[in-house]
């Protein structure tokens, strides 16, 4: 390890998660989580472990659910392969609010999480196997990364490995855009299809603050590096004056079995998410529910709104005053979409309801011959 590498001081987070990918060993996590399973004889986080102490880290951190706790807490201590002379017991931490659900982003927005890092960090997993030395990589970063850019800020380091044997990812779409600032800032590209995540990276301290004020940001390798590299040749990623503190003001009421695309939707307070429903690019107002199995798509919905089950709407703006029957009507080059709703004076309905969206023929006729007949009478008054 090169001088200035070993000046750098670096404390080590391993992540241990349930270990819901091996269902048929992991049962029951409570008595053998996941990175205590053996690999060659060895518990399965001691290849992690050694991982950290080759590069001279000693500040080790392992991240478990409260289920796994006391059973990792133990093996520390009682099992041979995981005592190691001279050396300190790694730290261990579990989150009270860490579950089977947390995103590896959201750990990093953990309180508990932010109080123990104090300065750069190494985040790992703990089914890591690597024969390298993780030295290279710490050397290659204090060389590159390490030293402050052109904002002020030290960059990062992520190490991606080359498959042997496996399947070619493979892309079906014969055309990929590419943004023009992308071109600019780097002429020569090179794409690699057989590259895979080893999901080791080398973090700058300040890259907590990013994760915590981007609450949007769900995934270390996909949003957290992808926002982070995109920075380096797109415009217009800095926060804007309008921007809302949090896309999703009340987590708790989306289910588990959801798709949000919480980049690109905007959930105000108390806005219920059933299962099984997707919400994609739209804003929902405060206290509306989207019930089981719904499909928004580029859609407003604005306060108190109630979508029924199984309803599919794109591009339509909901409100639960509207007196009409008929709430969009996209014409001429645009499909023409037709949304029946029920209103706040109905004795016998909720403030907003999807139920009977479909319009009929006659419905969607007269509208039709009235807006024609508007049309003409602007006409002659112009």
């Amino acid at each position: 390890m090169s001088e200035e590498a070993e000046t750098i001081p670096f404390q080590a987070v391993i992540l241990c998660g349930p270990g819901s990918s091996f269902p048929t060993f992991t049962t029951n996590s409570d008595q053998n989580p996941k990175a205590l399973l053996p690999i060659a004889n060895r518990p399965m986080v001691w290849y992690a472990i050694d991982f950290c102490r080759r590069m001279l880290i000693t500040d080790i951190t392992l991240i478990v659910p409260p289920s796994s706790y006391q059973a990792i807490k133990t093996a520390l201590h009682s099992n041979p392969q995981l005592t190691f002379p001279g050396l300190a017991t790694p730290n261990l931490l579990a989150p009270k609010d860490l579950d089977n659900n947390t995103s590896t982003a959201q750990i990093f927005r953990l309180p508990e999480v932010r109080d123990i890092i104090k300065g750069n960090f190494l985040t790992l997993p703990c089914d890591l196997i690597c024969e390298l030395s993780g030295e290279t990589f710490l050397d290659l970063w204090a060389v590159q990364a390490c030293r402050p850019g052109g904002n002020g800020h030290a960059g990062g380091l992520g190490v991606w490995y080359q498959t042997k044997g496996e399947t070619v990812i493979k892309d079906d779409k014969k055309s990929l855009p590419l943004r023009h600032s992308l071109l600019r800032a780097h002429p020569r590209l090179k794409m690699l299809s057989s590259h895979r995540d080893a999901h080791i990276y080398f973090f700058p301290a300040w890259i907590l603050d990013l994760i915590n004020q981007n609450e949007e940001l769900e995934s270390i390798g996909e949003d957290v590096l992808g926002w982070w590299a995109k920075a380096g040749w797109q415009e217009g990623l800095s926060a804007s004056p309008f921007a809302h503190p949090t896309k999703v003001a009340h987590p708790e009421g989306i289910a588990a079995r959801t798709t949000v695309t919480r980049p690109d939707c905007l959930l105000a307070e108390n806005v219920i998410v059933e299962e099984k429903s997707s919400v994609k690019e739209c804003v929902i107002g405060a206290n509306s529910t989207i019930s089981t199995g719904a499909k928004l798509l580029r859609c407003v919905v604005m306060d108190g709104v109630v979508v029924g089950k199984n309803c599919k709407l794109t591009g339509c703006i909901l409100g639960r005053r509207m007196q009409e029957n008929l709430v969009l009507v996209r014409r001429h080059a645009f499909t023409i979409l037709m949304v029946k709703i029920c209103t706040a004076e109905d004795k016998n309905s909720k403030l907003m309801s999807s139920a009977g969206m479909e319009a009929t023929e006659e419905e969607l006729q007269e509208f039709i011959d009235e807006e024609d007949e508007q049309a003409i009478a602007d006409d002659n008054l112009a």
